[in-house]
């Protein structure tokens, strides 16, 4: 059996935006931090994205891929 390439898996820890629907009085929220684990499909000098699958038989098909600005990263850590 073949090896293949496997994508890295990452935990990432980011400063998130955040809003409330519709009319508010005043600022509810700050900004918040979130926790996103996934497969690294790309390593940018301002971003990375990961993505929650990937298609093992229809490589480059990824589902859900989120871009997160490397200035909003807290932490990063490989997990694999």
């Amino acid at each position: 059996m073949k090896k293949k390439n496997r994508l890295a898996i990452v935990q990432v820890r980011w400063l998130g935006s955040a809003s409330s629907g519709g009319w508010a009085d005043r600022q509810t929220s700050g900004p918040v931090v979130c926790e996103s684990v996934g497969f690294l499909i790309e390593d940018k000098p301002k971003h990375i994205t990961v993505s929650t699958s990937v298609h093992d038989g229809n490589p480059g098909r990824y589902h859900s891929p989120m871009s997160i600005p490397r200035v909003a990263i807290l932490k990063l850590r490989r997990i694999n």
